[in-house]
């Protein structure tokens, strides 16, 4: 899920995609603030709340809070 929601813009890997307008997103591991900005969004990531389901969101979040990067 998060390939198809997210590493679209931040890569496979959370590390950015080159030339591209996401950040990386490297060593981010907690969850309560992952849920919140794919929920409600941040700077120029939009809310993704309308796209996702409450399960999905947590579904993405704890995924990638639990990786080790």
């Amino acid at each position: 899920m998060f390939d198809q929601t997210c590493g679209i813009c931040h890569g496979p890997d959370g590390v950015g995609i080159p030339g591209g307008n996401a950040p990386a997103i490297t060593n981010r591991t907690d969850y309560q603030n992952i849920a919140r900005v794919i929920s409600q969004g941040q700077g120029e990531m939009p809310s993704l709340a309308a796209a996702l389901t409450n399960p999905q969101i947590d579904a993405i979040a704890a995924w990638y809070a639990a990786q080790k990067r």
